[in-house]
């Protein structure tokens, strides 16, 4: 009989290690996600959306997704830092209700470090209003919105927007012009 010949795999696999993921330290520091790679720098430059929750802890902030974006490796971590933030279209959409006007708006502002920041609004008026009136909420609505980004950073924006700090402040100042039902910044997020 013939000798069995014995097979030799010729594929050779790389060994993979799991990373955690770190939110900035304006959220925490805390533990957004893992990645298994075979090596640190495929992770950087990547992106993952988180919901708030998950970060905050808190059951009303289950509408919002904070999109981060990995920037270095610190130790066996991933630092990284905050690109984006939107609001589920099913909060947005049992904002709305029957008889009242709804006024978004989407725009590109410069922001104080001199990256672009994209921003869609959303104001609900508690009837509806007339044309001349939407087009003074809007105009003031970019105003304000365009100098609390220019007050500071990106990272600062974001953090005062999952604060609401910055949702309830603008809301009064429209309420002068024509009542405000609701006032939401949808999305914010850098462009590239």
């Amino acid at each position: 009989m013939a000798e069995e010949e014995k097979k030799v795999s010729r594929i050779k696999a790389k060994k993979k290690n799991w990373y955690k993921i770190l939110a900035p330290a304006a959220f925490g520091s805390k533990e957004i996600g893992e990645f298994y790679l075979p090596d640190a720098q495929v992770g950087i430059g990547r992106t993952l959306r988180v919901n708030l929750r998950e970060i905050t802890g808190g059951m009303k902030d289950q509408h919002v997704y904070v999109s981060f974006q990995v920037k270095e490796m610190q130790g066996n971590n991933f630092q990284t830092e905050a690109i984006g933030y939107e609001m589920t279209p099913s909060y947005i959409k049992r904002m709305v209700r029957k008889s009242t006007s709804r006024l978004d708006d989407s725009f590109i502002v410069t922001v104080a470090d001199g990256r672009k920041v994209q921003i869609k609004t959303l104001v609900v008026t508690i009837a509806h209003c007339q044309r001349q009136v939407c087009t003074s909420i809007r105009t003031l609505l970019r105003t304000l919105l365009t100098e609390e980004l220019m007050k500071g950073d990106f990272l600062s924006f974001i953090q005062n927007l999952v604060g609401q700090k910055i949702q309830g402040g603008i809301r009064k100042q429209l309420s002068k012009v024509y009542p405000v039902r609701e006032m939401a910044i949808r999305v914010a997020h850098l462009t590239r």
